[in-house]
């Protein structure tokens, strides 16, 4: 476990404010697989914003519209450094929808459409991402 979970975890731990519930969820939850636990608990998030009424995301980027290269940029790394890099033309439903919800996956289509009016130069978005994985040689 990496020392700054550790650290958090015991600061709830130690909270007089945090509740049981939450004390318990985290220690119980550091215990599991990461991605399990991960996976759970998004599960969970959806379920109490749907009872509450509102709208949730683990990955709340992919409703932040893209109107800049840089923005663009953000956006692409950080489904790269997720693991859900797909092609930018394909639709994000049929190849991380088994990672997003209906929502998620029509907001990644958007800024996917958003990053293809941004200039990237010489390249274009899916390069970019190629740019990002150190194994590909484009020599």
């Amino acid at each position: 476990m990496k020392p700054s979970v550790q650290k958090l975890a015991d600061q709830i731990a130690a909270d007089p404010s945090a509740s049981f519930f939450l004390k318990e969820a985290v220690k119980k939850s550091l215990q599991r697989d990461p991605l399990d636990a991960l996976r759970d608990a998004e599960t969970l998030v959806a379920l109490l914003a749907d009872n509450a009424g509102v709208v949730a995301t683990a990955h709340p980027i992919l409703f932040n519209r893209i109107t800049t290269l840089g923005s663009a940029k953000e956006f692409l790394a950080y489904l790269y450094n997720r693991g859900m890099s797909y092609h930018c033309e394909d639709d994000a439903a049929d190849c991380i929808g088994h990672l997003l919800t209906t929502e998620e996956c029509y907001a990644c289509c958007a800024r996917m459409e958003e990053c293809y009016k941004q200039d990237f130069g010489d390249s274009c978005p899916c390069g970019f991402v190629l740019s990002l994985d150190p194994e590909y040689n484009c020599d």
